[in-house]
């Protein structure tokens, strides 16, 4: 399905130490906006040091960014009643290395906005459940989070701030 590029800008953006031998992923991160509360979704990771990031995933061989997208806001918060607004603007490259394997690796992500229109969920799996925890926030409390989860363990969340920066000029023209 074709998504209408929110910010009509398409230029890509990177984020980290460029390696030629970095494996590639494709993903999807999603801001979840929920206007009848002015809040955001994030997911906080407690295992992983107060991790508080938007809610991503990685997209499979037979599925587009869209569909991969529908999929992973499903499996990991439940929610059925939302709208795809639309892509934030370019795509963006993050390199990294995996902290337990020493691999490099780059993910390539579709950054999207989706409109959550009511609380219906369905259940989740219990692996999903226990991982992390789905929290509304406002987007000045989420930043602050990722802040602290920057200082506290020396990674960077630059790409998702990067998102969540988007999705707030984009709703606030």
């Amino acid at each position: 399905m074709k998504t209408k590029n929110l910010l009509g800008d398409s230029k890509s953006k990177t984020f980290g130490n460029k390696t030629n031998e970095a494996t590639s992923r494709q993903t999807v991160v999603a801001v979840i906006f929920d206007p009848s509360s002015d809040t955001y979704l994030c997911q906080y990771w407690e295992e992983y040091s107060g991790l508080t990031c938007l809610l991503s995933g990685g997209i499979e061989d037979d599925e587009d960014s869209y569909e991969a997208l529908r999929r992973e806001i499903r499996e990991e918060t439940g929610y059925i009643d939302f709208d795809i607004i639309g892509i934030l603007g370019g795509t963006l490259n993050t390199y990294y290395v995996k902290g337990s394997t020493g691999e490099s690796l780059v993910k390539h992500i579709t950054p999207y906005l989706v409109r959550l229109n009511s609380s219906r969920q369905i259940e989740t799996t219990k692996e999903e459940d226990e991982r992390f925890e789905n929290l509304f926030l406002d987007h000045k409390n989420i930043n602050e989070l990722m802040t602290k989860y920057e200082k506290n363990s020396g990674s960077t969340l630059a790409d998702h701030k990067e998102i969540l920066s988007r999705a707030v000029r984009y709703l606030n023209q």
